[in-house]
């Protein structure tokens, strides 16, 4: 049975896991973007695959640590924002009641 191109291609097109993968690529093609622009995988600093992968996944590691650093203070930045808040409604408070 002939097929045209054009339909075939949408066919493949319609398929919900390429929708998928098509979805979270700019997500994973901004983390390699940064990777290359500020943290040196434009080169490789040693010859190997092996050796290439192992500086890959530790430039990877440093991005998710500081990534990591990044959230947990702005955690605890947002929670004594919170704190703030409630010791302000709290002397909102004792200042009616007076």
């Amino acid at each position: 049975m002939f097929v045209s191109e054009d339909y075939r291609l949408k066919l493949l097109d319609e398929n919900s896991e390429r929708k998928e993968a098509l979805r979270r690529r700019p997500m994973v093609e901004r983390r390699f973007g940064a990777g290359k622009k500020w943290h040196g995988l434009g080169r490789a600093c040693y010859w190997g695959r092996a050796k290439v992968a192992i500086q890959a996944l530790m430039t990877f590691l440093v991005m998710n640590v500081k990534r990591m650093v990044r959230l947990l203070l702005m955690k605890n930045r947002s929670e004594e924002f919170w704190k703030l808040g409630e010791e302000k409604e709290r002397r909102k408070k004792i200042k009616v009641e007076k």
